[in-house]
């Protein structure tokens, strides 16, 4: 049973890596030709292109703030926040990704309004349940909805230490389409795939259109080396896209 245990730790591990280059990554700007390349191939020496994830979009091409008091949040960074989309003539409803730490922050604001001299929010009560979480928020026409992203709590991908500037920030990404010069459209975010440079076929070689899987050693399918042991590489070509980011939004909260 080791050998399907490490291999399911292996896919475990790629699909975490591929997380958080969607939403930590950041574009390459050497070219393949270049002589020191920032990223390389470990066996091949030669560069390796990357895109940008949301992090580097939003901070490169859209808006990014932060509240006047990292740990604080109130009806200053609402106004805030609400006045830089105005700015930027965006629209109205908007997805806001961040972490467990950042939307605790948000959910004792919106359930203590009753402190902050408007009326106070009615919290969900049956009598054996308590709902002190706050999913969705409407505020001068503008609408929130808030989303705990899980791999934010990773202590092992992201940190309060290591990562606290994606850790510490809510992200807004418009939850409308983009229009085309070709009268479609096409959603604000979604993943590009190209075609696998490895997509043989064979006993040892297998796709699923995203991830080409690779066996060698005397334990693949078809021995490839005298060593008993079989060795997995996975292939994938893909990234992030964003369009129209002057009306995304990054903001510092913690």
């Amino acid at each position: 049973m080791i050998l399907p245990y490490q291999l399911i730790q292996k896919v475990i591990k790629l699909n975490g890596d591929i997380s958080y280059q969607m939403i930590n990554g950041v574009k390459s700007d050497t070219l393949y030709s270049d002589q020191n390349p920032f990223l390389q191939d470990v066996t091949s020496g030669l560069g390796v292109q990357t895109t940008g994830g949301l992090n580097w979009y939003v901070t490169t091409y859209g808006i990014s703030d932060s509240a006047a008091t990292l740990g604080t949040f109130g009806f200053e960074e609402m106004d805030e926040i609400v006045d830089n989309l105005i700015a930027n003539k965006a629209p109205s409803d908007y997805m806001c990704f961040m972490s467990n730490k950042v939307k605790g922050i948000l959910d004792v604001f919106f359930k203590n309004l009753g402190s902050a001299g408007v009326n106070s929010v009615r919290m969900m009560i049956d009598g054996k349940t308590l709902d002190l979480e706050v999913d969705m928020v409407t505020y001068r026409n503008k609408k929130f909805y808030f989303m705990n992203m899980p791999i934010f709590d990773n202590p092992d991908v992201f940190s309060s230490t290591i990562e606290a500037d994606v850790y510490g920030s809510m992200y807004l990404v418009p939850t409308d389409s983009v229009e085309t010069v070709d009268n479609g459209r096409q959603p604000r975010l979604q993943i590009r795939y190209m075609e696998s440079p490895f997509a043989g076929s064979g006993a040892n070689i297998s796709s699923d259109g995203v991830i080409t899987e690779i066996k060698t050693g005397a334990l693949a399918p078809v021995p490839t080396s005298g060593t008993l042991a079989l060795a997995t590489d996975w292939v994938t070509n893909q990234g992030l896209e964003a369009l129209a980011l002057k009306h995304f939004q990054k903001y510092r909260v913690v």
